[in-house]
């Protein structure tokens, strides 16, 4: 959501996409200055409209958890058998149910590695599986199979027993050759190149309950957050990070991280809306984006986010539910958004 600071005096605005690229980044500063729009049109009373531009492409009832992996889509959505399912989606927009998910409602996170899609939620978790078609359980218990035990006949077999199958987890990613999650104020994290195998012994508490994990591609750490404090984990020489939390941050709102933000040689920058703003990752720094400009403040939501290139430009649109204020704690854009109008009414 997002505002042009040249908005005032305009007859017009007509679009996401009509304004100068005249922003900067100040590393020094930890501050940057990108172009803020609104997905609002104003006309030459001075009010303001939302744009009204949705359509319906499949009819799947309290649908949520989209997700793509370059082909295909994913997401959750009541099953016709009652209770709800994951459901894979063509370009063509043919929605097959592909298998039926253990829990209603909750937010649903993906890794795609070796051919598998893991699946997690706060209170569910799976993999679902290409060459099948199909939803299947993630990782086994072998520690809890008698028979199991007394089959194994070498060191390699043996390691299993120190391993478990995943719990539910959530802000799933890809990181050092293992996957990380989250449960509650805990990071954990699997073997390495055993995306089925977790060890109780794998994982860092932090103080608060987590809302994103994002990796740093060019640094090698870790971004890790609460509603209210952001770390940096730097990198071990075995790859996985430091326990020692390092504080850079003000948090982030949940599902509002992307990737792909590039400044000068660094490539695949990560960017989030935190709890006032608009911030990027950048070595063991948080830059502020949009402080000089939008000082929103959003608190215990849940939000929506995508980046993506138009016209050469980078664009990273977020969404987020927000209160009477309009979530933002700049009072003269609050206002600007109770009353509907830009510049005060004749």
């Amino acid at each position: 959501m997002i505002i042009s600071k040249q908005t005032y005096g305009l007859k017009f605005l007509a679009g996401m996409a009509n304004v100068p690229n005249n922003d900067y980044i100040n590393y020094d500063k930890r501050e940057g200055s990108p172009q803020i729009i609104v997905n609002l049109d104003n006309y030459e009373d001075g009010t303001l409209a939302k744009r009204d531009n949705y359509q319906l492409v499949l009819p799947l009832q309290d649908c949520h958890s989209l997700y793509s992996d370059g082909t295909y889509l994913f997401c959750a959505a009541r099953s016709a058998l009652g209770g709800e399912a994951l459901f894979r989606i063509t370009p063509s927009l043919v929605a097959t149910e592909v298998g039926r998910l253990n829990q209603i409602g909750e937010q649903l996170y993906y890794v795609n590695a070796n051919g598998l899609l893991y699946i997690s939620s706060k209170v569910w978790c799976g993999v679902y599986d290409y060459s099948t078609d199909s939803l299947r359980g993630w990782g086994l218990d072998y520690s809890d199979d008698i028979s199991v035990i007394n089959d194994l006949t070498n060191s390699d077999e043996l390691m299993t027993l120190y391993n478990k199958a995943p719990r539910p987890m959530e802000f799933i990613t890809l990181y050092s050759s293992r996957i990380v999650g989250a449960r509650g104020s805990q990071l954990v994290y699997s073997q390495p190149f055993a995306y089925e195998w977790f060890r109780p012994e794998n994982f860092i508490d932090f103080p608060e309950p987590l809302t994103m994990i994002a990796v740093d591609h060019n640094g090698g750490g870790l971004y890790v957050a609460s509603y209210n404090t952001t770390w940096y984990l730097k990198p071990t020489s075995e790859g996985f990070p430091q326990s020692i939390l390092s504080k850079i941050g003000d948090g982030a709102v949940p599902n509002t991280l992307q990737y792909g933000l590039t400044i000068g040689d660094k490539h695949n920058i990560p960017v989030w809306c935190g709890q006032s703003g608009l911030r990027a990752g950048f070595g063991d720094t948080e830059v502020r984006l949009t402080d000089n400009k939008l000082r929103m403040g959003f608190a215990n939501v849940l939000g929506a986010s995508l980046l993506r290139k138009l016209n050469g430009m980078q664009q990273y649109l977020v969404s987020a539910p927000y209160s009477s204020d309009a979530g933002f704690q700049d009072s003269a854009t609050a206002e600007v958004f109770r009353r509907g109008y830009l510049v005060p009414p004749t």
